[in-house]
Formats: C-alpha cells, structure tokens, sequence
C-alpha cells in the first residue's frame, strides 16, 4: 500500500493558522516603525537558522523559544499559493526501489536522498539540533538530548561488567512555515546496558504532542522495548497520526501515517536515534 503523507487539496495546515488568525495581515505596508518582513522562504529558513545558531539551543524547550523568536521579531509574508496540492514530506510514497510496499520508510534515508536531489536543504546546528528544510510547506527538526544515567541497582546489572549508555531523549518535531507553529511532535527516552555480549534496553517515556491549531488525531499509541533482527537494543514510540476535516471551506484530505521514533543502542555501548513512517 503506497503512503500518501499530508496531501491537501488546498494549502495544507498553514492555510489554517492563517484563517484562524483573522487579525494577522500578511498583505499590509510595512512601514520604518513596524517588524522586519520575511519574503520568501529562503530568507525565512535563513533567519530560523541565524537565530538558531546564535543561541545554541540544546533542549527542545530552547529549540522551540529560539524558533518562537524569529515569528515574533518579523513578519511572515510567504505567499501561501507556493505550497498548493504540496505534500508535508514531498513523494514520500515513491520510495527507493530497495523498499517495498508498505514497509517502513527510514526517514534520515528518506531526507538524505532529497538533499542528494536538491529537494531538502539540511542544516546541522549543533551536535544535538538539525533542522530539515522540505520542498513542502512544513520544515522539521530533530533534538537529540543526552543526560547521566544514574546506577542501576538492580542485582542483574550491577555485575562490573555491565554498563549503562547515558539517558538519550530524541524528539522529532514538525513546524509550518507560515506561521511556525508546531503541527506535531513525538518523542522517546531511554537508556541502555551493555557488557559487550549483549545489550538491554530501558524504557523511560514516549509521548506525542499536537500543536494548538494543529487537528491531528493519534490512534494505536503504543511504547516499549525490544531487540530487533540485527540484535540492537530498541526503545520506541508508535502510533497512527491523522486527520480529515473541512473547516470553514477548507478541505484537507489525509491518509494515516504511522510514525515510529526509536533510540538504539549496541552490545558495546554504540547508540543513535531515528524516525520511520509507513
């Protein structure tokens, strides 16, 4: 079954915060006493990254005040027409021939390829933030935070010989560009032992957040461990996001998206995160 990720028939979720903030008048004279003017999206992604750079941000706490500040500062006057019938993640239901249908589709696999393209521009903040500029009308960023574990003092792991990864938090977040508002969030926290034979993982939360004047609907939730083909451990977060809804004239078709973000970790103590959708 192919995936079509966030199609709308008419400018996607920005078309939304636009009607929903009547107030907000992109089409004014900006006068010398007004906000700056951001244009087009190449110079807002310029100044997202300016900012975001500027202020190191490390937490997705401080990631989203950063990004809070470049809307706030300036006024957005993209022409929303640059985004009809455009998809969230752009042909995502034309995965490499390697993928099959109906297989999960890796989504750094995915981003790397359209940066390849020329489709996706990647800009790389510091060692915990990237940002994913699409061709779409919606940008992403991904927030890998890493805390000390504290000792297990459980009899099974506290043999010398084990030890633990430090507590790793990855959030992948999707923001719109009009507006950057966050249309929806996922994350996933955990930590790993290892003794070099073999890993175990650890479980500590999963969530998933909707934006104010986001209208996704999230079904089949669901967290937890395990160790995959490769004998990696995993820590996970999954579920089924959706939406299908006309509001005041606007109609917005969407299929179901299951998205699944995962931290994994070796035998040896090797850890890294990532996100999957099918």
């Amino acid at each position: 079954m192919k995936v079509k990720l966030f199609r709308v028939i008419v400018p996607v979720a920005l078309s939304i915060s636009l009607v929903s903030f009547p107030s907000v008048n992109f089409s004014s004279v900006v006068h010398a006493d007004e906000k700056p003017t951001i244009d087009s999206v190449p110079e807002l992604q310029a100044k997202v990254v300016s900012e975001l750079k500027k202020d190191n941000p490390t937490t997705d706490d401080q990631v989203d005040s950063s990004i809070d500040k470049v809307y706030e500062e300036n006024t957005v006057n993209i022409d929303t027409k640059e985004f009809q019938d455009k998809e969230i993640l752009p042909d995502i239901d034309k995965p490499s021939e390697d993928l099959g249908t109906g297989q999960e589709v890796n989504l750094d696999d995915y981003v790397d390829e359209n940066i390849d393209n020329g489709n996706f521009v990647e800009e790389t903040i510091n060692d915990n933030v990237s940002v994913i500029f699409t061709d779409g009308p919606a940008y992403f960023v991904n927030i890998t935070e890493e805390t000390p574990t504290l000792s297990n003092t459980n009899v099974l792991y506290a043999r010398a010989a084990t030890k633990n990864t430090k507590t790793i938090t990855h959030t992948y977040t999707a923001k719109g560009y009009v507006l950057g508002q966050t249309l929806f969030k996922v994350g996933v926290k955990g930590y790993f032992s290892y003794n070099h034979s073999k890993v175990t993982p650890h479980f500590v939360d999963a969530w998933y957040r909707r934006g104010n004047l986001s209208i996704w609907q999230v079904s089949g939730w669901s967290h937890g461990t395990l160790i995959n083909s490769a004998n990696h451990g995993e820590v996970y977060g999954k579920g089924n996001f959706h939406y299908g809804s006309e509001y005041q004239g606007i109609r917005l078709t969407v299929e179901d998206v299951y998205v699944k973000v995962y931290i994994r970790g070796d035998k040896n103590g090797k850890t890294w995160s990532g996100q999957t959708i099918k």
